[in-house]
């Protein structure tokens, strides 16, 4: 089952997107994007609303785009 924050991990990815560029943007530490949205942690972390909202504007994507439908 795939969550928002690894859904977002894979659009970014997808896109060529790097998270230091992603960082960078955002104003959100390299290390909390790389836990989170890295297909390589060794453990993932959940974005925060305001992560997720600040990467979403950067994106300019709704972050509803990212909801997966049942």
């Amino acid at each position: 089952m795939n969550n928002i924050t690894e859904t977002i991990g894979k659009y970014v990815e997808e896109k060529g997107i790097s998270i230091s560029i992603l960082a960078e943007g955002t104003n959100i530490s390299y290390n909390k994007l790389y836990n989170s949205l890295s297909s390589k942690p060794k453990k993932r972390r959940k974005l925060r609303g305001d992560e997720l909202i600040e990467i979403c504007e950067f994106l300019e994507k709704d972050p509803r785009d990212f909801k997966k439908s049942s």
